[in-house]
């Protein structure tokens, strides 16, 4: 397996009860050279995972209550490697993990989207082969099951791999492993070697409000759901059974792909509940800066006329438009409008350019790699004028509109546009209605004069559920430098005519 590197400490823990003269030991290597012996040692702790206080005579620290043990190992740098080994002084070694290495962990979770395999995307073959060789990145998949409270332990159902194990990659999360491999690739390339290790715990199918605290949902005024039929469905019974089970792991960052479930469901809540889902697993984890990757909703079929997912793109950066955010910080994305799948529909086979964009802009946000972007052109700022709406950008672009300009526009009051799921009220703009200077990061659109005077109108940049036919890489606007990152869908609205 991989444990996670230094500064932090990792944890071993485990439920059977052990005496209190057990210890651990930790026989260890790094680049070749031994490093001295290692101890540690074992603490208890009650296990309340039902809420019910201790009984009479018990109490932490001792193994005669229903206690949990645990382990906190000293801290190790990236690569060490290690032999660990619980033991009484004078028996033989009660259990022992042989060739742990340690680096940097990720929980990745979310829907279908995240449990697509790798054995499922395009060129599956040629890439898992390619894979083989990463064997710095280990992974694991974890059972799934459901709870209304919350649960202490988690079995795998993939137990801890590498991608040399004939088979086992091919049932892995492709966006999590993907992620992996382009940013250890990454890393090699500027002379770090960073193992990683991999915890996929994601189910289709399944709304935020299920992989949500309680506290999280209430703070932003969800309905209380509870599906005995479903129980996937009910609010927190996912985050019960397969998330805070993980808590005492020391993990680096989070890896997220959800959103499709809320498309119609609490869709307008979302703005709230990704942010607060953040938040909570931050605080649970007791890692209040962990890196939160995440991936913008892709395509379903093109020309569908609803718009209920640029909506939810939108949402899913806090109606920002782009992450990081003063909402949140830390954050990173990978835009998927771009990879339309007509054969897969919801579940474009396009993993590979996901996983790479969300590397780089993991760089960036993760791990604090300058030369990196942690997105695509952004608009800063948008003037009207007579000549029409300027919107001036973030950087330099590349622009093609063989397909279509990207740009789109919306009359009415207040709040109408940004709420309407109607594509007809979001005409396009043609060819002849814009005007790009690539070079010069600035974009002039028509002006547009809406039926009744003084009405306000709304921008919008890719705001269709599937905009583009084009299998990947259609997008108009792309940046001009090497990273090649797309332009995230954005809305502004309540402009002045």
């Amino acid at each position: 397996m991989v444990l996670q590197r230094a500064p932090q400490a990792a944890r071993l823990y485990g439920f059977d009860a052990l005496d209190l003269s057990a210890e651990a030991f930790l026989s260890c290597s790094l680049e070749g050279a031994l490093l001295p012996l290692q101890r540690a040692l074992l603490t208890y702790r009650s296990r309340r995972s039902s809420g019910s206080p201790l009984q009479a005579g018990e109490q932490d620290g001792s193994p005669a209550c229903p206690c949990s043990w645990e382990v906190e190992l000293p801290p190790q740098a990236a690569n060490t490697i290690c032999d660990i080994s619980i033991m009484y002084p004078t028996q033989p070694a009660e259990a022992t993990l042989t060739g742990v290495i340690f680096g940097d962990v990720y929980l990745c979770s979310g829907q279908s989207n995240m449990v697509f395999k790798m054995k499922q995307i395009f060129n599956s073959t040629e890439e898992l082969a390619a894979s083989a060789g990463f064997t710095d990145i280990r992974f694991t998949v974890l059972q799934l099951k459901t709870s209304d409270v919350e649960l202490e332990d988690i079995e795998p159902k993939i137990p801890w791999s590498d991608p040399s194990q004939s088979g086992l990659l091919e049932s892995m999360s492709a966006v999590c492993f993907l992620y992996a491999r382009n940013l250890y690739s990454t890393m090699l390339a500027r002379g770090e070697r960073l193992p990683l290790g991999l915890v996929a715990s994601a189910w289709g199918g399944t709304r935020i409000e299920a992989w949500s605290t309680p506290s999280a949902l209430q703070a932003c005024g969800s309905q209380e759901v509870v599906d005995t039929e479903h129980p996937e469905k009910s609010n927190s019974y996912l985050w019960n059974a397969n998330i805070a089970p993980l808590r005492r792991m020391a993990l680096f960052g989070f890896l997220w792909y959800q959103g499709e479930a809320n498309g119609n469901f609490q869709r307008d809540l979302y703005s709230c509940t990704f942010p607060a889902l953040i938040d909570s697993w931050r605080e649970e984890f007791e890692q209040p800066d962990a890196p939160f990757g995440f991936v913008q909703l892709s395509t379903i079929q093109y020309g569908n006329a609803g718009l209920s997912y640029p909506i939810l793109r939108n949402h899913q950066t806090a109606d920002y438009g782009k992450v990081p955010n003063p909402r949140m910080p830390g954050t990173f994305m990978a835009v998927a409008v771009d990879t339309y799948d007509q054969e897969n529909g919801i579940h474009p086979r396009f993993k590979q350019v996901i996983g790479e964009r969300l590397a780089i802009a993991g760089m960036k946000v993760a791990y604090g790699q300058e030369d990196f972007p942690s997105s695509g052109p952004g608009v800063t700022d948008l003037f009207v004028s007579e000549s029409g709406f300027l919107l001036f950008y973030d950087e330099p672009f590349t622009y093609d509109d063989s397909e279509l300009t990207g740009f789109y526009y919306c009359c009415g009051p207040l709040g109408f546009c940004s709420s309407n799921t109607n594509a007809g009220n979001w005409p396009a703009l043609a060819q002849d209605e814009v005007e790009a200077d690539p070079a010069g990061g600035v974009v002039v659109l028509a002006l547009v004069e809406c039926e009744e005077e003084g009405d306000m109108v709304s921008l919008a940049y890719l705001w269709r559920q599937t905009p583009i036919e084009t299998p990947v890489w259609g997008a108009p606007i792309y940046s001009a430098d090497g990273f090649r990152l797309p332009s995230a869908p954005w809305i502004i609205s309540d402009v002045p005519t």
